[in-house]
């Protein structure tokens, strides 16, 4: 968490507890010579408890390293699930899609392929939270627009004039 969104959250949580102790005790508050209603604090405590626990949820680190074989075979699974939602070109132009992680590099490889070509990248970690979080991968998207470009290219050639 970053120190400002630490210092913010932390005096979310203790102006939730200022209203919160001001109901339990019910303590009067003037301002101005005015009589703060109590339902003021309920809806601040309830306000200010609310914001805080979303802002300590949202940027509170979490887990994703790869722990198990099960686990990488899961998240190889649903990186390729994602590719092909993210890319129906794969599909449309019959790519076959293979994937496994190499931890030495920490990127995922991906193999695509079609009949005798075949093209391997590289699809490094946080590249593919990215991609899991449901964003364009950008390089991704690159390599395989220069990949299906060769094949029309190789395509053309092959042809009968």
């Amino acid at each position: 968490m970053k120190p400002a969104t630490l210092v913010a959250t932390i005096l979310l949580f203790v102006v939730a507890i200022l209203h919160l102790v001001r109901i339990f005790f019910q303590v009067e508050l003037t301002v101005n010579g005015a009589m703060v209603p109590m339902w003021v604090s309920i809806f601040g405590f309830l306000f200010t408890a609310a914001l805080a626990i979303m802002m300590w949820r949202e940027n509170w680190p979490r887990k994703t390293s790869i722990k198990t074989e099960e686990t990488i075979r899961y998240t190889i699974e649903g990186l390729k699930d994602m590719i092909y939602e993210l890319h129906p070109e794969i599909v449309q132009h019959a790519l076959n899609l293979s994937a496994n992680f190499d931890a030495g590099k920490n990127a995922y490889v991906l193999t695509f392929s079609r009949g005798d070509r075949e093209l391997n990248t590289y699809l490094d970690k946080q590249d593919a939270d990215e991609c899991l979080g449901g964003k364009k991968c950008i390089h991704l998207g690159v390599q395989i627009a220069q990949f299906l470009d060769d094949f029309e290219e190789i395509a053309s050639t092959r042809k009968p004039t």
